[in-house]
């Protein structure tokens, strides 16, 4: 079980930035901008502020990055950007198939959820 979770996890989000020659970086980035969501629920409107400044931020290092590596850099951001979709459904994917549970602070162990009563 853990060997298809680990192939969804990491061997899929890899091959769909593959082709657009990403490195560690622009997946830690991209990792980050998808963290900091302002639509979760339960978000006060202070917080939805922070957590929105705080992607706005990852998401300008992003696009400084691709522009300092020269080449089409408007069309390679759009491109990374679109990933993020089809990138972190993954994960949405693993929750809900799975019934697994990933603690971000705990990222080493899985834990698996009680079934819904």
């Amino acid at each position: 079980m853990f060997d298809a979770i680990f192939n969804r996890l990491h061997r899929k989000p890899a091959s769909l930035l593959r082709p657009l020659s990403a490195s560690r970086t622009h997946l830690a980035l991209l990792r980050a901008i998808h963290l900091f969501n302002p639509e979760v629920p339960g978000l006060s409107s202070s917080s939805v502020t922070m957590v929105r400044s705080v992607r706005e931020r990852y998401t300008s290092v992003l696009s400084r990055l691709v522009f300092s590596e020269g080449g089409n850099a408007p069309t390679r951001l759009q491109d990374l950007l679109f990933t993020l979709p089809a990138f972190f459904s993954t994960l949405a994917q693993c929750n809900d198939h799975d019934n697994i549970n990933f603690n971000i602070f705990e990222s080493d162990k899985l834990t698996h959820r009680k079934p819904c009563t």
